[in-house]
C-alpha cells in the first residue's frame, strides 16, 4: 500500500495542492520534502532560502559545531577588583562573562554586565565579591544535538551553557 498522497505533477512526488492539504491535515512532512518545497514551491530569495535550510540543519548540529573555544572565552577570575572587572566588560563589549575559580576549567558562575549596574560609582563596589552577584551556570555534554540545548535554555533561567569535553 503506497502512503504518499496522490501527485498532481505526475512526476511521482506530491504536487503543491496535495502538499498544501497535507500540511492541514497534521501529518508530518518528511525533511526532504520541507526542502524540494523550500528549493521549489515558496518564492524566497536565496538568503531566505539559505536560512530556512540552515534550521533544518539544526537539528542534526551537535553543540560542539557552534562552540567558542576555551582559548578564545573572555572569562573574569573570581578575586579580580571591581575596577578590572569594569575595564574587560568595557574593552570586550560582551554582556555575560564565565567566573572562573583557579584555573579555565572551573567555572563557578556567569557575571552579566547588568548586575554591576548598581554598584557602579558607590563606594560599596570596592568591596564588592563578584560571588555575591554570580549566576548559575548551565553545563551540558559536547555531544548535545544543539535544537535540544536550545529548547532548554529556552525553558530555564540559563543564557549561557558550558561544554564538557572529555579527556578522550
Amino acid at each position: 500500500m503506497n502512503d504518499k498522497p496522490p501527485s498532481t505533477t505526475g512526476s511521482g512526488s506530491p504536487g503543491l495542492v496535495a502538499r498544501i492539504r497535507r500540511a492541514f491535515s497534521g501529518e508530518p512532512w518528511s525533511r526532504d520534502e520541507i526542502q524540494t518545497f523550500i528549493e521549489s514551491e515558496v518564492e524566497l530569495d536565496a538568503e531566505e532560502k539559505s536560512m530556512l535550510t540552515g534550521v533544518l540543519e539544526v537539528s542534526e548540529t551537535q553543540v560542539r559545531d557552534v562552540m567558542v573555544p576555551r582559548s578564545q572565552m573572555v572569562v573574569i577570575d573570581i578575586e579580580d577588583e571591581f575596577d578590572e572587572i569594569l575595564a574587560m566588560i568595557v574593552q570586550s563589549g560582551h554582556s555575560r562573562f564565565p567566573v572562573i575559580g583557579e584555573d579555565r576549567d572551573a567555572v563557578l558562575g556567569i557575571l552579566l554586565a547588568k548586575d554591576l549596574l548598581r554598584y557602579f560609582g558607590a563606594d560599596a563596589a570596592r568591596e564588592l565579591s563578584v560571588g555575591t552577584v554570580l549566576r548559575a551556570a548551565a553545563v551540558i555534554p559536547v555531544s548535545k544535538r544543539l535544537n535540544a540545548l536550545i529548547r532548554e535554555l529556552r525553558a530555564s533561567e540559563f543564557l549561557r551553557a558550558f561544554v564538557v569535553v572529555g579527556d578522550g
